[in-house]
């Protein structure tokens, strides 16, 4: 098994600095094409990338083992540089099939940054003069009406996912991954998330509706389980196709770099009413942030 010369790639490099790079065999390049766009990918150069190569067809040899997902099925061996996906082939192949085997494969992407001490994250992602803040909730609570209610120069760059990397100097990053509800549920099928994009972040929150605006600061211990339940969220479909040891093993490693980022990142109950100014709590914490490292 081997891709084509005439393979079209879609590469990208997170800030962690780890390359990727997404193509299709001929029969599925409109649907890569359109998976690009909602992710604002180009097509060039895949060479030193780890490639994700998208199929129809199963390979023939032996000495490959898959995992079966709800809309797909990743092969891997040994010796072979890379992933296959195969598209399965569903009796219900409604348009928005489309859009959830692109969920689920990066749902598969995110389990495989985990080793570097990435995160998924249920949260809306915010910016403010290149920093960035996670505003993490579960459905409903009010993400994506903070991220649309910030204002400049506020920019709300992700409302409902994103996964969160650790570059090289031990800082963390995050890039917006896309509200699949948007693309699925509510026929917004124009809107793009620039998964290249990424800003570092300074402070984690984590959202409750209330009856006035504050940010409190929350401990490590406290914020490295708000952080597990947050990440579960977002690939509890996937651990679900996995054998009770690896599905173990995949909370345990979340965890793990849950714990990681709350001793290295502060976080905070951002408690927030319907038509107040939240985020002017939220600058109010990251200041008090810099003026503690500045004291130290």
């Amino acid at each position: 098994m081997s891709w084509s010369d005439r393979t079209i790639w879609y590469p990208f490099t997170l800030a962690d600095g780890n390359g990727w790079a997404f193509g299709a065999e001929d029969d599925l390049r409109s649907w890569m094409a359109r998976f690009a766009t909602v992710l604002k990918l180009d097509e060039g150069p895949a060479d030193g990338k780890r490639k994700i190569l998208f199929t129809q067809h199963p390979p023939s040899s032996p000495v490959w083992k898959y995992r079966d997902l709800r809309y797909l099925r990743v092969w891997s061996h040994a010796g072979w540089p890379g992933y296959l996906i195969q598209i399965l082939r569903l009796q219900d192949q409604g348009s928005s099939i489309d859009y959830f085997r692109m969920r689920d494969t990066l749902s598969f992407l995110c389990t495989e940054l985990l080793p570097s001490g990435a995160l998924p994250l249920h949260a809306a992602f915010l910016s403010r003069k290149n920093d960035g803040v996670v505003i993490a909730a579960p459905g409903g609570t009010g993400k994506s009406t903070c991220a649309a209610r910030a204002p400049p120069p506020w920019e709300g760059l992700g409302d409902d996912m994103a996964v969160i990397v650790r570059d090289t100097n031990g800082a963390y990053h995050a890039h917006p991954l896309p509200t699949w509800s948007d693309l699925t549920m509510r026929g917004h099928t124009e809107k793009t998330w620039d998964l290249r994009g990424n800003r570092p972040i300074r402070a984690v929150y984590f959202l409750e509706q209330a009856d006035h605006d504050a940010a409190v600061p929350v401990g490590q211990g406290e914020a490295a389980v708000e952080i597990t339940a947050s990440a579960i969220q977002i690939i509890q479909l996937y651990l679900r196709h996995l054998d009770t040891p690896a599905a173990r093993r995949f909370r345990a490693d979340i965890f793990a770099n849950a714990s990681t980022l709350a001793c290295r990142v502060p976080a905070f109950r951002l408690s927030a009413t319907r038509h107040g100014r939240f985020w002017e709590e939220i600058e109010r914490s990251m200041a008090s942030c810099a003026e503690g490292r500045g004291t130290n």
